[in-house]
């Protein structure tokens, strides 16, 4: 990450601080606000904090590219299963799992949203798997922007 966005970012974390640190009514707003989006892991908030986490452009686009690479090969695999049992028995599917696997979607293309899970370390970034069903999260970004919007200093980053 470059020197002004770190120095930004952590000028905000100490404003945060500095303000919110005990504002418990501030947080008690926030969790309710993401009750009422539905962003909760059974009863507990998904995102308790005061700010998103930010990522470098660079880091963005050494994602996106890697993304871009591996997303082709997923898949021209799906389809070789789809297409050769001996391949489909290498991915270990479970009975249920395969005959889902196989219902003809009507549409083109083998899933409508996708998403690839990844841990971030700094500059580095790892991916855990690549969810190719129906993601959890990939229509949370607006009501995590409904979030983020209540608290003053962070507002302004969705300018």
């Amino acid at each position: 990450m470059n020197d002004k966005l770190e120095k930004t970012i952590q000028a905000l974390d100490e404003e945060l601080l500095e303000k919110h640190r005990f504002d418990t009514e501030l947080f008690a707003e926030l969790t309710e606000i993401q009750k009422q989006n539905g962003l909760l892991h059974g009863d507990r908030p998904i995102c308790p904090f005061l700010r998103p986490h930010f990522i470098s452009r660079t880091l963005y686009n050494r994602i996106k590219n890697a993304v871009e690479t591996l997303h082709p090969a997923f898949v021209r695999l799906t389809e070789a299963a789809l297409e050769n049992d001996e391949i489909m028995a290498e991915i270990n599917l479970t009975e249920k799992e395969e005959k889902m696997a196989r219902i003809d979607p009507l549409y083109n293309g083998l899933c409508a949203s996708s998403r690839f899970d990844t841990f971030l370390c700094g500059d580095d970034f790892k991916f855990l798997e690549y969810n190719a069903e129906t993601p959890a999260g990939v229509g949370d970004q607006k009501s995590f922007e409904k979030v983020f919007e209540k608290v003053s200093e962070v507002r302004s980053f969705f300018a």
